[in-house]
């Protein structure tokens, strides 16, 4: 009986023992237990891949009435082709700093109306599509004071994919422009989507 207890204590010791020596000499049988797939979606909205040209210095001193040089143009950085508009936002502050909104018109000089086209929604349109690494011609080249005090211009560049509709669905909410100037825009940029 002695002899017993004793051989069933082995097996019991050695049962767990062998069931652990094989698992550790099969290593890992690559079956899973739960799945899981995983993948990376890079998606960048087209204003952080266009390149807001500003030629010259962001402050100088703006004497009233006095034209001075700022060429303002935008660069494709994407590997797409791309349209382009930008926002031009003059806020004016008088010497008592009471501030008022401008018109693009009234503060940029020499605007460029044979490449781009106002909207009258805040926004000047490029006409062209552009391609990678190309640049706009510029939007204007100088800028003007009537008032005296402090003039800061808010510019914001936007570019969307010319790839079929996007920019309709990006720029104006899915909705085709049935008034001018935005129809006309419109009219331009998709005789143009790739």
């Amino acid at each position: 009986m002695k002899k017993m207890k004793k051989r069933s204590r082995q097996m019991l010791f050695l049962v767990p023992l062998s069931l652990l020596s094989i698992s550790l000499l099969l290593g890992d049988t690559g079956a899973n237990f739960y799945s899981s797939d995983q993948k990376e979606y890079l998606g960048k909205v087209g204003d952080l891949q266009v390149n807001l040209k500003d030629n010259d210095s962001i402050t100088a001193n703006l004497k009233v009435n006095n034209e001075q040089k700022r060429v303002i143009s935008v660069k494709n950085d994407t590997e797409v082709n791309q349209f382009v508009r930008v926002m031009v936002f003059p806020v004016s502050k008088d010497t008592e700093d009471v501030a008022t909104q401008s018109l693009p018109s009234e503060v940029a000089k020499n605007l460029n109306t044979s490449d781009w086209t106002e909207g009258k929604d805040g926004y000047f349109y490029y006409h062209k599509k552009l391609a990678k690494g190309q640049e706009t011609s510029e939007l204007f080249k100088q800028i003007t004071s009537e008032t005296p005090g402090e003039m800061t211009i808010y510019l914001k560049a936007e570019a969307i994919s010319a790839e079929g509709d996007t920019f309709i669905s990006a720029w104006w909410q899915k909705t085709i422009p049935t008034i001018d100037p935005l129809k006309t825009i419109y009219n331009t940029l998709e005789s143009q989507v790739d």
